[in-house]
């Protein structure tokens, strides 16, 4: 029996082309996260029931608000309340990067809080935050950490921090960018 990594248990498996998507895929996905005892596998929201009838004991996370940051809040808090229903455990939220470059902190953390607001009775759901750091000044990324991290406190709900979408044209996850993250 082969040894491992430790960090192993912290990757997310992803799967976020639905171009390329099939249940076999998400089968396969699935499969391969319970195998590796990865930290969850991540989906469009109506993968969820697929990746869970194919590894019943992994976690399942979706995306929201995915990936330009900029839905209404009553899209975020419906795609939240449907992803929770489906059997997500973990939502990844893409905050309003726009909004922060822009200055407008309040709008910026925005997504996050109506994805919290959502899920404030589900102890068993996690929320991440998908920063996009490409779009955000090397200069003034730690300070979005902060942002975030300062501004919702509880660790078990707010309790992750991704670099990017991978989807908006902007460079995504650079050592520097993660090295910020991490250290945030």
């Amino acid at each position: 029996m082969s040894h491992q990594p430790s960090w192993i248990a912290h990757v997310d498996l992803t799967s976020l082309d639905r171009t390329k998507e099939s249940t076999a895929s998400i089968t396969t996905l699935a499969h391969t996260a319970s195998r590796l005892n990865t930290a969850c596998v991540c989906v469009y929201s109506e993968r969820i029931v697929e990746a869970k009838s194919a590894g019943p004991s992994i976690a399942v996370a979706t995306v929201v608000n995915f990936p330009d940051g900029s839905d209404s809040q009553s899209a975020v808090v419906a795609e939240t309340v449907k992803a929770v229903e489906s059997g997500a455990t973990e939502i990844d939220v893409v905050w309003n990067y726009k909004a922060y470059k822009d200055g407008d902190v309040d709008a910026a953390v925005a997504p996050v809080e109506w994805v919290a607001q959502a899920v404030k009775d589900k102890s068993n759901v996690q929320i991440k935050v998908i920063l996009e750091s490409g779009a955000i000044e090397p200069s003034t990324l730690r300070k979005a950490c902060d942002l975030v991290l300062a501004h919702f406190d509880d660790a078990q709900r707010v309790y992750y921090l991704k670099t990017s979408t991978g989807k908006n044209g902007f460079e995504g996850a650079t050592i520097e960018s993660a090295t910020t993250i991490l250290e945030a």
